[in-house]
């Protein structure tokens, strides 16, 4: 799986077949992504069917990120390329909250 296919907008997420699926969200600046965001993913999945990486935009409390959002969401397919459970969004970006 090429991860930039990991990537999900609302409207590509929307066609997955999700009903009955159980999906947790794991919602951060992934700044940087790191193993231990993926491990907490791999023991929810024992549980879950899938797990979102919801990449905020920018916390507003927090210092600018070292990592642009583009480059934290290209980060995080990398690190999840393995699977197909951890999907990865910025919904946040996308309805501009």
């Amino acid at each position: 799986m090429e991860s930039s296919q990991k990537i999900y907008d609302l409207q590509s997420f929307s066609k997955m077949k999700l009903s009955g699926k159980r999906v947790g969200i794991l919602g951060g600046s992934f700044n940087p992504p790191h193993m231990g965001h993926y491990t907490i993913s791999e023991a929810a999945l024992k549980e879950l069917d899938y797990v979102i990486w919801l990449v905020v935009p920018q916390n507003p409390l927090k210092p600018v990120y070292k990592f642009s959002l583009e480059e934290r969401l290209k980060l995080c397919a990398e690190i999840t390329k393995h699977t197909d459970k951890i999907l990865i969004a910025s919904w946040e970006e996308e309805i501009g909250t």
